[in-house]
């Protein structure tokens, strides 16, 4: 969720602990499928804040975007119910020990 962290420090910038508790807040709300309810709460922030200098606005846009667009794949809890993982770590770990056992077979030089 880097880009969730990227965005509540832009919506709360001068706030660090603003910024921090809404990160937490949105993170429950994902993890309970209220995705809409949380791009709708992005969008009120920033309707909230007023005019705001283009260069901030748009990289803000850029990440509104970027969950409006992802907004199916990011149903958490109901994947979760599912069985499905959620984080990137099985996959790496699988990756690892593949590439590893590929890698350190005997017999195998690499420079």
């Amino acid at each position: 969720m880097l880009y969730l962290c990227g965005l509540s420090r832009l919506l709360y910038g001068p706030d660090p602990a603003a910024a921090q508790k809404q990160e937490s807040q949105w993170k429950e709300q994902m993890k309970s499928d209220q995705v809409d309810e949380v791009i709708a709460a992005m969008r009120q922030r920033v309707s909230d804040w007023g005019p705001l200098p283009a260069e901030t606005l748009d990289a803000i846009q850029i990440q509104i975007a970027y969950w409006e667009n992802i907004r199916e794949r990011m149903k958490y809890g109901t994947f979760r119910q599912q069985g499905y993982f959620c984080g990137s770590g099985v996959i790496e770990a699988g990756c690892r020990a593949v590439i590893g056992k590929r890698l350190k077979q005997s017999g195998m030089f690499w420079t």
